[in-house]
């Protein structure tokens, strides 16, 4: 066809420059006839080639629905002759014709194509059948309770009964008791008072009880949190002296040790603390429902009372120091704002760039800068003539913790970009380098 079609171009072309010059087109048009000729001689064999095609995919597909009719008649027959002969129950045999027509379908489907009209029309018949097996599960479900509904109206009528004639009994009793005298009267009076204490009792042990057990179900599971959070713990501890013992180590390296670990520590105290809280709140939320039942004229005020209760240890939150600090207590949050560096008083300087929480006595009176003044210092660190560039992590720390130190305690040494100390602060010169360093003009 294209072709065809680029020779009719061709022609067409040569018949326009003849009629434009005046020339003779009798045997250009001619040629366009012929090719027209073909052309249309060409699409009716591309029709019949192609029906005939169609002819025998239909062929095809009518042999194969009827290899696929004739094994599920098959299967059929199989199915209900294990029905007759009592293999399976009326329910088993109405499972395997359900799944055998899902599998006769599934197998008619495969057929056609996917797009096509007549597989969109087969998998709407496999869904009626889903929703319609599902339709006999919930009829099935709704006369189970139909049934268990009619045995509880019936264990109700026959406890009903049995109330009744118990009622009617005591009835006689205490009938029988006016008649009798007031002593009588007085003993049935008391042997109900009995019951009725005992039933009061029996109550009282029973939610003691279950009090109890809730107890300490869920203390053990906060136990056992507690427990899986120290073992983290030891073995954090573990790891780190495992790795510390290793006397090849620098000292940039040991740092990064202790405050990898550090890090890890933090995690799970952190977890720990939130098991903590959680728990306290869980023992105010208990007792206060003990005190309830014990004290029911105090209601109001032991609700009040124990709402304060959790409010003061949801109101404990765990300190943050954004701002900054010269004494961190024991446990904290930093490196919430940016960049944060802390300064043990033990020695050594631990830098978060996110929310980092600490806990610990080493922790206690640490000096905590805010971002601006961490920010501040690494700038300092940054100058050419203190540090080399490309420095990893440990080093920078530790060229921040010398810039604290010569801010705070006017520290006068001098050393060069590879750290060593090449003099003391004897002249003017020094001493003009070394308040540049800690920022003053």
């Amino acid at each position: 066809k294209v072709i065809m079609g680029k020779e009719l171009e061709f022609y067409q072309k040569q018949l326009d420059a003849r009629k434009k010059a005046g020339l003779d087109t009798l045997q250009i048009e001619e040629k366009i006839e012929g090719v027209l000729a073909m052309q249309s001689s060409s699409k009716e064999e591309s029709e019949k080639k192609a029906e005939k095609a169609q002819r025998k995919a239909q062929e095809l597909r009518e042999k194969q629905f009827k290899s696929i009719e004739i094994a599920n008649e098959k299967e059929i027959i199989s199915i209900n002759e294990k029905l007759i002969n009592g293999a399976i129950s009326e329910e088993q045999h109405k499972k395997l014709l359900e799944d055998l027509e899902l599998s006769f379908l599934t197998k008619k489907q495969a057929i056609y194509a996917k797009d096509s009209k007549e597989w969109a029309d087969i998998e709407i018949q496999k869904q009626n059948i889903a929703i319609k097996a599902q339709q006999e599960i919930l009829k099935e479900k709704e006369k189970v309770l139909k049934e268990e509904e009619k045995l509880v109206d019936e264990g109700m009528k026959d406890f009903e009964a049995s109330q009744k004639e118990q009622n009617k009994t005591e009835e006689q009793l205490i009938n029988e008791s006016l008649k009798n005298g007031k002593e009588v009267w007085n003993e049935k009076k008391k042997l109900d008072d009995d019951e009725k204490k005992r039933k009061i009792d029996n109550a009282k042990a029973i939610r003691d009880i279950q009090i109890q057990m809730a107890k300490d179900v869920v203390n053990a599971i906060f136990e056992g949190n507690n427990q899986k959070f120290a073992a983290e713990l030891s073995q954090l501890e573990k790891e780190k002296e495992a790795k510390l013992k290793n006397t090849h180590l620098t000292a940039a390296q040991k740092i990064s040790i202790e405050n990898e670990y550090a890090k890890k520590e933090a995690a799970v105290k952190t977890k720990q603390a939130q098991n903590d809280k959680a728990k306290a709140l869980f023992d105010i939320a208990i007792n206060t429902a003990v005190n309830v039942v014990k004290n029911p004229t105090m209601i109001p005020w032991v609700i009040a009372l124990g709402l304060l209760e959790a409010a003061l240890v949801t109101a404990r939150p765990i300190p943050k120091f954004a701002k900054g600090t010269a004494n961190a207590p024991e446990r904290g949050i930093f490196g919430e704002a940016g960049r944060e560096v802390m300064f043990p008083v033990g020695g050594g300087a631990i830098l978060a760039d996110k929310a980092t929480y600490f806990e610990g006595d080493k922790f206690k009176g640490a000096k905590i800068y805010s971002n601006p003044e961490t920010e501040r210092l690494m700038s300092m660190v940054g100058d050419r003539n203190i540090i080399v560039k490309n420095q990893n992590g440990n080093r920078l720390l530790d060229q921040m913790k010398r810039v604290e130190s010569a801010i705070n305690n006017k520290k006068e040494w001098i050393m060069d970009s590879d750290y060593r100390v090449i003099g003391h602060k004897t002249s003017t010169h020094q001493e003009i380098y070394l308040n540049r360093l800690i920022n003053r003009n």
